[in-house]
Parts: structure tokens; C-alpha cells; sequence
């Protein structure tokens, strides 16, 4: 017990994520450069989608490092849109769900607008 108290958590979860090179391939090159609660937060984008469409989490980490690098292929003067930031928790999100045929929940979509829409 003492010797597990004693372990860095952030760095065993990253370095045990099959995830993490997936995502370190981010054509930006932003996701290396980021703290661990901004990766951490990706990494659970990625487990709602995979878990809510039943896909699995490579697939998804795949398909959303390829989203960003297409971005990059048809732009390299945009980076926002070949970081894959923009598809897991950014606009370009809608695109990485419809991909997985994901279909938010009810809080989901209600939390969406309310953010979309804040004054009213």
C-alpha cells in the first residue's frame, strides 16, 4: 500500500493509454505542449463517444487524428481545425459523432444549447 501511494497516477495512466501516441500524433502538434487535465479531458471525449456507440476508443482516437490531419491537408494555415481538440471538444465535434453515428442524450443536447446560447 505504501508503494502505491507513492506512484505519479498522471504518469502511470499515460503511460499505460493506448490512446496517448494515437493522440500525440495530433497533426497541430498542441496536444504534446498540453497540462494533464486538458489530455485527461480528450481522453474522456473519446471513452463517452466510444462507450455511447459502442466503437472502440482506437477507432475513435484514430478516426479523430485523421479528421485533424485532413484539416491540415485542405488548410495548413488553419490550425484550430487540424488540432484534434476541435473534434473532441471543440465545433468540430458534430463531425466526429456523426462519423460514429453518436447520438447525444437528452442532457447532452440540453447542456449544448444552454452553452450555445447563454443570454437567454
Amino acid at each position: 500500500m505504501k508503494s502505491l501511494s507513492t506512484l505519479d497516477w498522471r504518469c502511470f495512466v499515460e503511460s499505460v493509454s493506448l490512446t496517448e501516441p494515437i493522440l500525440g500524433a495530433d497533426p497541430a502538434g498542441a496536444y504534446a505542449q498540453m497540462d494533464f487535465a486538458t489530455r485527461d479531458r480528450y481522453r474522456h471525449a473519446i471513452e463517452r463517444i466510444a462507450r455511447r456507440t459502442r466503437a472502440h476508443e482506437l477507432d475513435v482516437t484514430r478516426r479523430t487524428v485523421e479528421l485533424a490531419r485532413q484539416a491540415h491537408e485542405r488548410d495548413p494555415h488553419n490550425p484550430e481545425q487540424a488540432h484534434v481538440g476541435y473534434y473532441l471538444i471543440g465545433d468540430g465535434l458534430a463531425d466526429l459523432e456523426r462519423v460514429f453515428t453518436y447520438r447525444p442524450t437528452i442532457a447532452e443536447r440540453a447542456r449544448r444549447a444552454i452553452l450555445k446560447h447563454p443570454s437567454p
